[in-house]
């Protein structure tokens, strides 16, 4: 057993004698073996993007493994400087919304407009600031984040649905208002929506209800609507939606709320679902959920969907480490169009990356 050149763990087992390997991480599944028709060639691929080479020896094979590793884990690479996040809050000039209850605007600092944005409410009984550490993660990785509160503390998620909506012609607002830091400056085509518990529930609605074109993304966050009465309807939307859950999550058991939320969006909406593995209701307040994991993910939706890089997505494809369950009907472009020849593509840095580096075959 070897490690894997592609996804780096000890899980790559040599057969010697057929000219075979195999990597037993479903997640990856990466081999070499001979091919049926010329047994001068030796065949290698992986699955995950229907990547398929034919080599000349199993050392070229592995070598041509090893290198579409290295492009992987280029990903987690940085291709600029992470930007500075400042913020403003509504005394500093910006819309008080009716449908909700005070906001704080996060905003790259050093980083070129215009901006993708994404908008945050927090759950039942907590205040906005359970969810602040979200608003200059994003905004240090160039999207403009807005944590708000809501009217009552006791909202339910259609309240906090209407919070979010409301919060969005604020954000829209913003880039009008000539005396805004971000007048002129946010994408009016690329918004995304999250919450979390019963906020969370609360975007999936709120992706039900705007039908608008310009909602790009849902991230749930271990979220919270009453499945006694829902239906598939109630969620029947086309916005990519990434669910975050905790396996130990006693107020909103995964089994029935996060797994019926994956359920219940429609197979055509392409979706994600990540359960931390021994993880609670918390884990994914910020995106330091999951020893780093949760940020990780997130930002790599948000990066794929909002601002449609693709090279983000064999990020998704690789199942954390702590994942007790991960689903997702999300494929990747073939790794011809991701890394054609030439320069190696790099995406602004993921974090963590997917691996430490290369180790040795």
């Amino acid at each position: 057993c070897k490690d894997c050149p592609v996804c780096g763990r000890r899980t790559f087992w040599i057969d010697v004698d057929n000219f075979s390997a195999l990597c037993y991480v479903s997640a990856c599944s990466a081999w070499i073996e001979e091919n049926t028709v010329d047994p001068e060639i030796i065949d290698c691929g992986w699955p995950t993007i229907r990547f398929l080479k034919q080599n000349k020896s199993i050392d070229e094979a592995v070598e041509a493994l090893f290198r579409l590793g290295d492009r992987l884990k280029s990903v987690g690479e940085e291709r600029m400087d992470e930007a500075e996040a400042e913020s403003i809050l509504e005394e500093d000039g910006m819309r008080n919304g009716p449908d909700y209850s005070g906001a704080t605007l996060f905003f790259p600092e050093n980083a070129v407009p215009p901006f993708a944005s994404i908008i945050i409410v927090p759950g039942y009984a907590t205040l906005e600031s359970t969810i602040h550490n979200w608003g200059p993660f994003f905004a240090s990785h160039g999207i403009v984040t807005m944590t708000i509160g809501t009217n009552s503390i006791f909202d339910q998620p259609e309240d906090r649905k209407d919070a979010l909506l409301d919060a969005l012609v604020t954000l829209k607002d913003e880039n009008t208002r000539v005396s805004s830091p971000l007048h002129n400056s946010i994408d009016t085509n690329r918004y995304a929506l999250g919450g979390w518990s019963m906020g969370g529930g609360g975007a999936q609605l709120a992706a039900v209800e705007d039908t608008s074109s310009s909602i790009k993304a849902i991230i749930a966050m271990c979220p919270w609507l009453n499945t006694l009465t829902l239906s598939s309807s109630d969620l029947n939307h086309d916005s990519p939606v990434l669910i975050l859950s905790g396996q130990i999550d006693a107020i909103s058991p995964p089994g029935i709320h996060a797994n019926v939320h994956y359920n219940f969006t429609p197979q055509s909406t392409d979706k994600l679902i990540y359960e931390i593995a021994f993880s609670s209701h918390l884990v994914a307040n910020g995106p330091q959920g999951g020893d780093g994991e949760v940020g990780r993910i997130a930002l790599s939706w948000l990066k794929k969907y909002m601002i449609e890089d693709e090279c983000y997505c064999p990020l998704l494809l690789d199942t954390p480490y702590n994942a007790s369950y991960y689903m997702t009907n999300i494929e990747c472009e073939e790794m011809s169009s991701l890394f054609p020849l030439g320069p190696i593509k790099t995406c602004t840095r993921a974090v963590p990356p997917i691996s430490a580096g290369r180790r040795p075959f």
